[in-house]
């Protein structure tokens, strides 16, 4: 139980408080168009001020606290946060730091798990792996909306290694982190409005990969557990009808229907 809390209650509290928090100071300011150069200037702005964070390395520091929150305690937006590292700091510098940061988030909370194998999750990924999608399946993890306390299930209670995993993220995380990086240095650029309204459709396109994914995710889940459950009701089912049915075993033989019944009597 004292598990659970601080594995599950205590993120999702914190959660809640962060959300309603950012939800009451920052709402007003937030950006609703993507497409509005001046809508995100005037958002950067207030988030300097607000924060304190006027310089470059006050800057990173912000991002990278904001980046970890999104991460370990489920903060949401994060997208916001990644168009922040190109506004701020470009493309090339906000892409590499940013990526950095968030794959060293993920390896440092593989290395405080504690990993313990459920066999029906070792035998989701023991026949993707022998059927050659495994990568596949991480990528797919790694691109859905699940928060990496869900996403690095497959390592937690499954097989997968910790390579497997961050080979599959740092893919997902160099794409996805370079779309919304582009997106803020161009934003900060002030650009045309032909480019405002492609960049608007891209990142409108962008957004159904993760719900695609997280469906996809979802509903492999929920078959590998049907399966799970199958297999161990056929299992019990075995081990009563393999039952000795004499006088010491009644209540066994009663149970087993009238066609065993009918067998034990012959």
């Amino acid at each position: 139980m004292r598990r659970l809390v601080c594995a599950v209650a205590l993120p999702l509290l914190a959660t809640l408080v962060l959300t309603v928090f950012v939800s009451l100071t920052m709402a007003s300011s937030l950006p609703h168009d993507m497409s509005s150069s001046s809508q995100w200037s005037e958002f950067a702005s207030t988030v300097s001020a607000r924060m304190r964070a006027t310089t470059t390395p006050t800057r990173v520091l912000l991002l990278l606290c904001l980046h970890m929150m999104h991460v370990y305690m489920c903060l949401p937006m994060l997208h916001i946060t990644k168009v922040l590292y190109g506004f701020w700091l470009g493309v090339l510098v906000g892409w590499s730091v940013c990526c950095a940061w968030e794959l060293l988030l993920f390896y440092m909370y593989l290395r405080l798990i504690h990993r313990e194998r459920q066999q029906a999750i070792c035998t989701y990924t023991a026949d993707a792996r022998s059927d050659g999608i495994l990568f596949r399946e991480n990528v797919a993890f790694a691109m859905s909306s699940l928060p990496l306390q869900a996403s690095a299930s497959l390592v937690q209670f499954g097989d997968v290694s910790t390579a497997e995993f961050m080979r599959a993220n740092a893919l997902v995380t160099a794409l996805m982190t370079m779309k919304n990086v582009v997106c803020g240095a161009v934003l900060a650029s002030r650009p045309s409005k032909h480019v405002l309204v492609i960049l608007a459709a891209v990142l409108a396109f962008s957004t159904v990969l993760p719900t695609v994914s997280t469906f996809y995710v979802s509903s492999k889940t929920l078959l590998a557990a049907l399966h799970a459950n199958e297999h161990e009701s056929l299992l019990a089912d075995e081990i009563v009808l393999d039952l000795p049915c004499d006088s010491e075993h009644t209540d066994e033989c009663s149970n087993l229907g009238p066609a065993s019944k009918d067998n034990t009597d012959q």
